[in-house]
């Protein structure tokens, strides 16, 4: 908490969504608002170092698992006092249960992107594009997986032969071509593989009750040890310029369970900004350096599928640079759609070649309203106030409450697009 009120005070500094200026929709209100650490910049630095107190107390309770993946595909496990799990949710047999494997084993209609499969590293941590890393291209997918962040590997099923993560009598990471996986593409809804890249990640395999509608009861991680270091590295980082010992044993830890380079510095020295399809590259317009750009690298490959992408990328106000964004996934149209035959090149299922070498989504059909891709308003870096919260309050124009800016103060209105928040 302290290291997201940190980074949106400080990326969304001089803007209506933080208070101390005139854009600022509560200074109305609140007239002689002053910051209680003195100033703006100061207000930053307080929950920073809020942040890195509490993120090392965590982190040093909880040592990290060595098994990533039974956190979230282990319907079996109680998580213990001394585990990296912290928090989680639990769910019981007859009492309270979940549909997440069945879902995703059949596609979920949710997958990676192409995006985030490109930002994982190799194992011996050079970004794909960088001179020797080993890449072997994206033309068929179980190839481009090979010599790769083993959280990709295990938490996504790649088209063709599926590789799977094994260790072997010494305990080193390798990657075991296991089975041949064709995702479902061209189902609709629940059972579509919207990318190609269908989620491995919370499929439990344990037992076949499991696979069930409504009978999965495997635990959610709701915060985790990996989290916790995280936080530290990059609280610290933007407090002082830099990472210190402790930061530096955090992040070649979780690297080293990843399977890749412990040296986070081979991979910041090879890192080429351009060449990221990363919005996590920008905060309000601007590149961030190297080292900022892979601890934040670091989190997404580190939390896939976990749920804190968006919030991430909300406090960095990195989604100013949405703009016409193309959502991909894996390349189909150079070989892989042979595995479907010629019935795919009429088919409306999937993105046809002549838009892209790689499925698109958003440009399934020609009448879709996201067929330029997808656009950010500033205003939905905040949601809306409930107009009953006014009418509990003394109502609106009265209540102390202020609704977020550019958000109507009527019932079913939109927000305004062109608002300016800057």
């Amino acid at each position: 908490m302290a290291l997201y009120e940190a980074t949106w005070e400080k990326y969304h500094a001089g803007t209506c969504f933080v208070p101390g200026n005139s854009k600022w929709p509560g200074a109305k209100t609140w007239p002689d608002f002053q910051f209680k650490a003195g100033s703006a910049e100061a207000e930053v630095n307080f929950f920073l170092e809020e942040a890195i107190e509490a993120a090392k107390l965590a982190a040093d309770r909880h040592p990290l698992n060595d098994d990533y993946l039974a956190m979230f595909n282990n319907w079996e496990k109680e998580f213990g006092a001394n585990d990296e799990v912290i928090f989680a949710r639990y769910y019981k047999s007859g009492v309270i249960s979940h549909s997440c494997t069945s879902y995703l084993r059949g596609g979920g209609g949710c997958n990676a992107t192409r995006a985030l499969v490109n930002s994982y590293v190799m194992t011996n941590g050079l970004p794909i594009y960088a001179t020797n890393s080993g890449y072997l291209g994206d033309t068929e997918s179980y190839k481009e997986f090979q010599g790769r962040d083993q959280r990709l590997t295990l938490s996504v099923r790649p088209c063709g032969y599926e590789i799977e993560t094994k260790q072997d009598e010494t305990g080193k990471y390798y990657n075991d071509t296991i089975y041949y996986h064709k995702p479902n593409i061209t189902n609709t809804g629940n059972e579509k593989a919207t990318t190609g890249y269908e989620l491995d990640k919370w499929v439990t395999k344990n037992s076949i009750d499991q696979i069930a509608n409504y009978k999965n009861t495997s635990a959610v991680p709701l915060l985790r040890s990996a989290e916790c270091m995280l936080t530290y590295i990059e609280a610290y980082y933007l407090r002082y310029g830099r990472l210190d010992g402790t930061a530096d044993t955090y992040w070649r830890q979780i690297r080293k369970r990843a399977g890749i380079e412990e040296d986070y510095n081979k991979t910041i020295a090879a890192t080429d900004l351009t060449k990221e399809n990363d919005l996590a590259v920008w905060s309000k317009g601007v590149m961030v350096d190297p080292t900022l750009y892979n601890i934040r690298r670091e989190r997404r490959c580190e939390f896939i599928a976990e749920g804190l992408r968006l919030n991430d990328l909300k406090r960095w106000r990195a989604l100013d640079m949405m703009k016409d964004y193309q959502v991909e996934g894996m390349n189909l149209w150079e070989k892989q759609w042979e595995m479907w035959g010629a019935s795919l090149k009429t088919s409306t299922a999937v993105s046809q070649s002549g838009v892209s070498n790689y499925i698109r989504p958003l440009q399934t059909t020609a009448t879709s309203k996201v067929y330029n891709g997808y656009n950010f308003p500033k205003p939905h870096y905040l949601e809306p106030i409930p107009l009953e919260d006014f009418n509990l309050t003394g109502g609106y124009g009265s209540s102390i409450i202020y609704q977020n800016p550019g958000w109507p103060d009527k019932v079913d209105g939109t927000a305004d697009y062109s608002y300016d928040c800057d």
